[in-house]
């Protein structure tokens, strides 16, 4: 919507997408004939049966099969923990969890971080999703409960709409990720109780995808995703060959790939599917009765070279289409950018998407895929002030272009392929600044 100088227009940007997260698992020890201690990371004294995927445990019989004569040494190996010795056997050591200290955890997004552990402040950071112009996300923490109460915070705090949970991992992982079919059930329903529902959070059943659950795992998925109204699944799918291939080792009785999430009751309307780009028209087809969506993550598969996927299939089978970052293979927070790249895949299959269809998967298209049409997504009558507010170029080559542009799609187009976050205004969520964009010097 240009203003009178037909410089800036606004537009709310929607990341259908999945960020992928990593932190430490605290340690857990017991040497020899000692008794166990645990520490969670919620700092409460906790039986290690009980626990889940908080810790990391360490017993006396993986120290006899280490080889390690001294606790020190069988932490050293540990994720996240580091140890500093300052003398021989019986001087004293310093044990560091990753964080200012042991009641904090650093939480880190493809190595990017995310939170200050010098801080009291323990939360995720939005502002960099904020400063793309971004108001809303489904969001992949870690296995770590303790990851989605952060999670939620931190987006509760911003007044965002955040859509995330527990990620379900019980196999074909390292061990300090992978957590028990009833301890993440339990963890679970406690996440789901304490956050879904609670101001603009929402729950999502959470499994990484298909190969790091059991089948045990992923119907117990299937339950949880009954358990409460309005719970969202967010998962992987068909993201590349290899990962078909071995999905169909892992499951040999599943149909395709998408069929192991239809099996155990995962794909509802509320499902959200990163990639799918390996799908036949018997998925489309699933996809579309069930009123799932898949998020593009065009960044990340031409970064990995995991495929192109046919927007024009999806879209002619009645599949809804959103964006992703996948910021585990992605390039990109900014879904200006990743509007780009879906043109470039497209364009490598022969085809042209146009500047339309890419504004609205990123925003209305994307909120009534979520059934949140009603709160995101436009200005209609009734919906949320999320805003971003964008000039329409910013730089030399950016400026000519636009200068030149021969109607309102063509400027749309210049932007969403010449822009970036330097475009970027101001971002508004429920009608509150959280991000403007410095003043120059």
């Amino acid at each position: 919507m240009p203003n009178r100088h037909h410089h800036r227009f606004r537009s709310l940007l929607h990341a259908g997408a999945a960020l992928a997260a990593l932190s430490p698992a605290i340690a857990v020890a017991q040497v020899l004939e000692a008794p166990e201690v645990v520490v969670s990371a919620t700092r409460i004294e906790t039986p290690p049966e009980q626990v889940g995927s908080s810790v990391t445990v360490i017993d006396g019989r993986d120290i006899e099969r280490r080889g390690k004569s001294q606790l020190l040494d069988a932490l050293q190996s540990v994720p996240g923990v580091t140890i500093t010795r300052n003398g021989g056997v019986g001087a004293i050591s310093q044990i560091r969890v990753r964080g200012a200290d042991p009641g904090q955890t650093q939480v880190l997004i493809d190595g990017v971080q995310v939170n200050d552990p010098s801080s009291n402040d323990i939360s995720f950071n939005f502002d960099a999703l904020l400063a793309t112009g971004t108001t809303t996300a489904s969001v992949f923490p870690t296995v770590h409960a303790v990851s989605v109460d952060a999670l939620f915070e931190a987006a509760q705090a911003r007044g965002m709409r955040l859509i995330g949970g527990k990620v379900l991992m019980d196999r074909h992982a390292p061990d300090f990720l992978v957590d028990d079919v009833d301890g993440a059930e339990r963890e679970c329903r406690a996440l789901i109780e304490r956050w879904h529902g609670r101001g603009r959070c929402a729950y999502a059943v959470t499994p990484r995808f298909a190969p790091t659950s059991t089948d045990a795992q992923l119907a117990m998925a299937g339950r949880l995703l009954q358990s409460a109204p309005g719970l969202y699944m967010q998962t992987h799918v068909a993201e590349n060959r290899d990962e078909v291939a071995w999905v169909a080792e892992l499951f040999p009785e599943a149909r395709s790939y998408l069929d192991v999430y239809a099996h155990h009751g995962l794909l509802t309307e509320r499902a959200i599917l990163a990639h799918g780009i390996w799908l036949d028209d018997a998925d489309r087809d699933a996809l579309r009765e069930a009123g799932a969506q898949i998020a593009h993550c065009p960044s990340s598969n031409l970064f990995l070279g995991s495929g192109l996927f046919d927007w024009a299939l999806a879209r002619e089978a009645g599949v809804n289409v959103s964006f992703g970052c996948d910021v585990g293979g992605g390039t990109s927070l900014s879904m200006l950018r990743t509007m780009a790249d879906a043109y470039k895949v497209q364009a490598m299959l022969g085809r042209r998407l146009t500047a339309w269809q890419c504004l609205y998967a990123a925003t209305l298209g994307a909120a009534r895929a979520l059934r949140l049409e009603s709160e995101i997504g436009s200005f209609a009558l009734g919906t949320l002030a999320d805003l971003a507010v964008w000039d329409w170029a910013r730089g030399p080559v950016a400026e000519r272009r636009h200068a030149v542009a021969r109607d309102l799609h063509d400027r749309l187009f210049a932007w969403m392929t010449l822009g970036d976050e330097r475009n970027l205004a101001a971002t508004y969520v429920a009608g509150v600044p959280r991000f403007l964009r410095p003043s120059p010097a």
